[in-house]
């Protein structure tokens, strides 16, 4: 793995300290990202979650209720 941190001048201990830190970070969120699999497929859960939320509150009048009018003329959370 290359850093993305480049040392290029000597720097003061709080520099080194919040490089040390930065560097740590970036190897936990890369480490993170290897070992959770398919975007895709994790994508495509929550595509379904969000469809299945705008249904149901297309379902609630109080909700729709100052929605625009779709082509049926129905007032609904248009995406």
């Amino acid at each position: 793995m290359v850093s993305r941190v480049k040392a290029s001048v000597p720097t003061s201990k709080s520099d080194s300290e919040l490089e040390l830190r930065l560097k740590s970070l970036e190897e936990k969120v890369f480490s993170e990202k290897e070992n959770t699999g398919d975007y895709g497929d994790r994508l495509a859960r929550l595509e379904e979650k969000f469809d299945a939320l705008i249904a149901c509150l297309n379902k609630n009048s109080s909700v729709t209720a100052n929605c625009p009018k779709n082509s049926e003329g129905k007032r609904q959370i248009q995406l």
